[in-house]
């Protein structure tokens, strides 16, 4: 049985500033992907319908649609997201990918941003050193591969200004970091943060073990001891 989900539509109150919009449309330069000089970003732009297509992201992503529509199947649920709704996914996921919305006149214009484990790491540990009440967890069942939730305008503030400071190698250089990890804040103050710790602490504890593996591998004709692979 398929399952959809849809997010409640009286959230859908956050409009996309305009610059926004034309940021994601100076990158997302050619139809199709376009990779950033960021690692982990991907800006998509698509003038026509997409059918049902196979796509897969290798670590855990914050995707946004900045005009147009999408819908992404994971196993037997469907997630729909639009200007009005982010979408995060879990590492390794593969999954189905329809663009629903696009036009020459109006493209579908959206990216994908990977986050790393460490960082999300890091930036919990310091919120629960600094502020530790506002990370009070509650157990939760079992987790979805994929979730959508509402745009809030912090979000889309930080969002705006790692984008923005992409395009000036200065502030590449200095203030796209600090405003890469407002992102990490700004999800981790959401109602899924613990969806996102969890995924961030199996992606971290899956990254360990390979590292593992591999160095195994190099050093397989030398003995090894249990500090050596720590």
């Amino acid at each position: 049985m398929v399952t959809t989900v849809l997010v409640d539509p009286q959230s859908e109150a956050v409009v996309l500033p305009a610059e926004l919009v034309a940021l994601v449309a100076r990158q997302a330069v050619n139809e199709g992907p376009t990779r950033a000089a960021w690692p982990g970003l991907t800006f998509y732009r698509f003038e026509q319908r997409v059918g049902t297509h196979w796509d897969k992201v290798s670590s855990v992503s914050l995707g946004m649609v900045v005009q147009g529509r999408k819908r992404v199947r994971a196993g037997s649920i469907n997630y729909f997201y639009d200007p009005f709704h982010y979408l995060v996914m879990k590492r390794e996921l593969r999954f189905q990918a329809e663009i629903l919305q696009a036009a020459p006149e109006r493209p579908f214009l959206s990216f994908v941003l990977q986050l790393q484990p460490e960082l999300v790491n890091e930036v919990y540990d310091e919120m629960n050193r600094l502020v530790p009440d506002i990370l009070h967890i509650e157990p939760t069942p079992p987790t979805p591969d994929v979730y959508v939730m509402a745009l809030d305008q912090p979000l889309v503030g930080a969002v705006q200004r790692f984008l923005l400071a992409l395009e000036s190698e200065p502030e590449r250089g200095v203030l796209a970091s600090t405003y890469l990890r407002e992102i990490a804040y700004r999800l981790l103050r959401s109602e899924q943060r613990v969806w996102l710790l969890e995924s961030a602490a199996r992606e971290n504890h899956g990254n360990v073990i390979t590292a593992a593996i591999a160095f195994m591998k190099q050093e397989m004709h030398h003995p090894l001891s249990v500090r050596d692979l720590a």
